[in-house]
């Protein structure tokens, strides 16, 4: 593979992992607002209609202080910042692949502002590139563009990081009403 199509796929694989982390800091930051209205709404229901049922009003003050715990703990992962690190390395990728079109520069500078560039944020996951090479594919109108093509292999792990990721997300968004229904179920 050519120097700028390691750069053009680098950049686009980067772009994917911006959009996981901005992704994952937005369902963080609605999952914590969604687990403290259904903690507050449980917390009502409670006192207005079973104020003498020991093991909900226990769980729920449980519940409120594990609540606490994973707001500072999702905090730690600094989604954002990270994101917007990843963000100003696919931006110099894009400006190293013009400087590279423009070819004025050595080769061997172009490598090693490429692998400062590289260095300057955390590296993309296997996920990243595949969906990359994926949605590329896709969203281009002559596929025989694209090279590579995505393989079977990818197309699997496409497919199979879309499923996960919505089956944790319906799991952790539907978890709070379950606890819900069966501490009721319990009481």
């Amino acid at each position: 593979m050519a120097f700028s199509d390691n750069v053009w796929w680098t950049r686009k694989a980067r772009i994917q992992l911006e959009k996981r982390l901005l992704s994952a800091y937005f369902h963080s930051q609605l999952l914590l607002f969604w687990y403290s209205l259904v903690g507050v709404a449980a917390s009502i229901f409670y006192v207005k209609f079973q104020p003498n049922s020991d093991v909900a009003g226990i769980s729920w003050v449980v519940y409120s202080v594990m609540l606490l715990c994973v707001s500072i703990f999702i905090g730690s992962f600094s989604f954002k910042s990270r994101a917007d690190k990843v963000k100003e390395c696919y931006e110099a990728l894009n400006t190293l692949l013009h400087r590279q079109a423009d070819s004025t520069d050595e080769k061997t500078q172009l490598a090693q502002d490429y692998e400062l560039i590289l260095n300057s944020c955390e590296n993309h996951k296997f996920v990243d590139h595949t969906n990359a090479l994926v949605e590329t594919y896709l969203t281009t109108a002559d596929k025989t563009k694209v090279n590579p093509h995505p393989t079977n292999f990818h197309w699997f792990h496409f497919t199979k990081s879309k499923f996960y990721r919505f089956c944790i997300l319906t799991l952790f968004y539907a978890a709070p009403l379950g606890l819900f229904m069966l501490l009721e179920k319990l009481a």
